[in-house]
């Protein structure tokens, strides 16, 4: 979804329809539903560490899909360093 967002709201369908078809393409990608413990966990890290919704929901994904590592460029979750149960996060900036 985030990817999607800067160039939808520029105009560009033809970027926004490039990465949809990259990540069905990509081999190494799951996308995982929204299930109810997914929004549990996600309410958690919203009460905890105050991530934005789509952050919460990306980090208790993560969290309930046993990543090893999130990658991610938002300094924001930088809050999420003194839980135990988030994975190592990786900032690319």
């Amino acid at each position: 979804m985030e990817l999607l967002v800067g160039p939808l709201r520029n105009g560009r369908d033809d970027i926004a329809r490039t990465i949809r078809e990259f990540l069905r393409e990509c081999p190494n990608l799951v996308v995982h539903a929204v299930s109810e413990d997914v929004a549990y966990e996600a309410a958690l890290l919203r009460a905890v560490a105050r991530l934005a919704p789509a952050d919460a929901l990306i980090v208790a994904t993560g969290i309930r899909a046993g990543v090893g590592a999130l990658v991610t460029a938002d300094r924001e979750w930088e809050r999420l360093a003194s839980l135990d149960r988030v994975p190592r996060v990786i900032y690319l900036s």
